[in-house]
């Protein structure tokens, strides 16, 4: 799914769940309602059968898991990157409907 300036990849899971990945906007656009409105489009389409909306962030980026909080998205398991022994990312789930 692409906007002017900013994309992101949706993919439908089991249980029609939608993925939410690569989620990217462009520099000169943070902070201007991007990120938003793509995010608005993934509800959208999740709302065509899916049961909610998942994604991974890493834990490192405090300002993306704020983001995607503000949005409605909780936290949930903890998982690691391959060849770490500690977590390195979170799940985060919306449902949708």
């Amino acid at each position: 799914m692409a906007h002017r300036n900013g994309c992101l990849f949706l993919q439908r899971r089991e249980r029609g769940d939608i993925y939410v990945g690569r989620v990217a906007v462009a520099g000169a656009h943070c902070c201007g309602g991007v990120g938003r409105a793509l995010m608005a489009a993934a509800e959208d389409e999740a709302r065509l059968g899916g049961a909610r909306l998942t994604l991974g962030v890493r834990l490192a980026l405090d300002g993306n898991r704020r983001f995607f909080r503000s949005l409605g998205f909780t936290d949930g398991a903890l998982h690691a990157h391959p060849g770490y022994d500690r977590p390195t990312w979170v799940e985060m789930t919306k449902a949708i409907g």
